[in-house]
């Protein structure tokens, strides 16, 4: 009935929308019902204003005072949750799979959505009571990996032979940077394309970390030598993206596919015993109803698949009691999990009666030229990057806020076009006064507001596009 004003030429917060069909069941002009509305609406505390818009609206203006002691109350004694009505079942086991970022590359913008909207998840269940298993199920295998290792080696990095000491510690200050590894895997995947040897090696070294996990590594020197770069690139990229973490107050647990190596074999054969997949030109292959495609679980040379990870991850996830089964990736993955979990309800491990899975998809970010913003086509916007400047941009709202007085802070914001690459939606322009040096410092103020508003944008556009 009564909702957020949308348009900007309407000077108020709020619209009362249903006079129409008051009108309509009261056989009066709607113009009538809403000013009997308004002339019996008793003066409270939290009104400023209440007018009537032609045809049948009602304005609806808050009192600035009000807010201000709402927002005191919540900077002075926390946010005063509301007390939920006892559960209607029993709490169930539920698992968050988000963020999931892949080993070897920086974050970059497009990697926000996934933990902003997993972590709100994941708060929404711990609060009605549920169990909740946050995961991010980082991609720290396959032929990115191998590509970036057989790089680095070509190229002799130092931190090869520095970083990982020969007890099995790490030397923080060898370890490539976030945006080394970022740099590094660019120039792999550029030398991919004229360099084919170099893509057949990416290939040999992921079926080589692929058998390591299984507890095949062997004596061969090389592939030991494979090993420890893999240990150091995790390690480098642990570091960097726990750190971004910890900045977004985001709380998950890393738990990479390589975790789930030991079980696809199984998971392979199992799925060939059943008659669930089928050898396709030496390859297996499941074949699902109403896709073009097959999902192909094993390839020819028997190296194995994000998707059979995926059945590996889900089919493990259901056996240790898990209820509820969230994935939050973009809307490109949608046919992928379509198909990884109909080949588990096929194969009998998927009960949609006791278990539930459900995708939350969200649009991708893109880049200048219309494409899914993506670390292998170059050097895209740093996730740092965008939160630094959220933090810069909010530091110098909160300083124009203090210098002027409300009307000439709006007056100076609308003067000001807005950039489309500006996705806090405040201006860029230095504020015209700078503090005091006897004004409080405004870092986490500062930090705070810059910080929820991304989180507040990703989450309000969270089914759109955009650049």
């Amino acid at each position: 009935c009564v909702a957020r004003t949308t348009n900007p030429k309407i000077n108020a917060d709020y619209q009362f929308t249903q006079c129409f069909q008051l009108a309509r069941s009261m056989n009066m002009p709607p113009g009538t019902v809403a000013q009997t509305l308004i002339d019996h609406l008793p003066s409270n505390k939290i009104i400023q204003q209440v007018s009537f818009s032609p045809p049948g609206f009602i304005n609806i203006s808050v009192r600035n005072d009000y807010l201000e002691d709402v927002v005191a109350s919540l900077s002075s004694d926390g946010l005063p949750y509301p007390s939920l009505p006892s559960p209607p079942r029993p709490p169930i086991k539920v698992l968050v799979d988000y963020a999931s970022p892949n080993m070897s590359k920086e974050l970059h913008v497009g990697h926000l959505r996934s933990i902003v909207l997993g972590e709100s998840l994941s708060r929404i269940q711990h609060y009605v009571g549920n169990e909740v298993e946050r995961v991010s199920h980082v991609g720290d295998f396959g032929t990115p990996m191998g590509l970036v290792i057989a790089h680095a080696m070509d190229n002799n990095a130092p931190w090869l032979s520095s970083a990982l000491a020969s007890d099995g510690t790490y030397v923080p200050e060898h370890l490539p940077s976030p945006t080394e590894l970022g740099a590094l895997y660019a120039a792999a995947k550029a030398r991919s394309k004229t360099d084919k040897l170099l893509d057949q090696r990416a290939i040999d070294f992921a079926a080589i970390l692929q058998r390591a996990k299984r507890g095949e590594l062997g004596d061969d020197p090389s592939h030991h030598a494979i090993y420890r770069a893999w240990l150091i690139i995790c390690e480098a990229s642990r570091r960097g993206f726990n750190k971004i973490f910890e900045t977004l107050d985001v709380h998950v647990q890393e738990r990479g596919e390589s975790t789930y190596a030991p079980l696809l074999p199984n998971v392979v054969a199992e799925l060939h015993a059943k008659g669930v997949s089928t050898l396709s030109e030496g390859a297996h292959c499941v074949f699902l109803q109403g896709f073009p495609t097959p999902l192909i679980i094993q390839k020819k040379d028997g190296s194995h698949l994000y998707a059979t990870t995926d059945l590996a991850a889900l089919r493990s996830r259901i056996e240790q009691g898990h209820k509820w089964i969230i994935y939050v990736t973009d809307d490109t993955q949608k046919q992928h999990f379509q198909m990884v979990i109909q080949t588990a309800q096929q194969a009998g491990w998927l009960d949609p009666a006791h278990v539930r899975v459900d995708h939350v998809m969200f649009g991708v970010v893109k880049g200048s030229d219309g494409k899914k913003l993506s670390s292998r086509d170059g050097s895209p916007a740093t996730l740092n990057d965008l939160l630094t400047n959220a933090v810069r941009e909010a530091r110098k709202a909160t300083m124009v806020s203090k210098s002027l007085t409300r009307s000439e802070v709006i007056e100076e914001a609308s003067s000001v076009p807005s950039s489309s690459s500006d996705i806090v939606g405040v201006s860029t322009r230095a504020p015209s006064r700078l503090l005091d040096s006897n004004e409080a410092d405004t870092d986490q103020p500062a930090t705070s507001l810059g910080l929820s508003a991304l989180k507040y944008y990703d989450l309000a556009q969270r089914s759109n596009d955009y650049i």
